[in-house]
């Protein structure tokens, strides 16, 4: 059977959000393969921790509206990589002062 993917496509509007490889819904696992359009887009969101094991793409405009955005821990991706520049990209255009570590 194929793996179930999802797409990162909205967050609460928190100060911290955390993406995990994979998320559960209604009881069954599904891998995060992507994060679309606007899906960090709340004023109180401040850090944001990516787990991009299995990412395949970042929509330059994920963190839209992220005024106050001022880190993203990036885990599992290599900073050259095509994901980590869409990653990078994506959050100069929301803030282009916040920071985006590699680990």
């Amino acid at each position: 059977t194929a793996a179930k993917t999802v797409a990162i496509v909205s967050s609460n509007n928190q100060k911290k959000l955390t993406v995990p490889a994979t998320v559960k819904v209604a009881g069954e696992d599904f891998t995060v393969t992507s994060i679309g359009k606007k899906a960090f887009s709340g004023k109180k969101i401040k850090k944001v921790v990516i787990d991009g094991t299995n990412l395949k793409s970042v929509h330059k405009n994920a963190f839209k509206g992220s005024k106050n955005l001022n880190k993203v821990v990036v885990k599992n991706v290599k900073k050259n990589s095509k994901v980590g520049k869409q990653i990078v990209k994506a959050v100069k255009r929301a803030n282009s002062s916040a920071k985006v570590v590699f680990k």
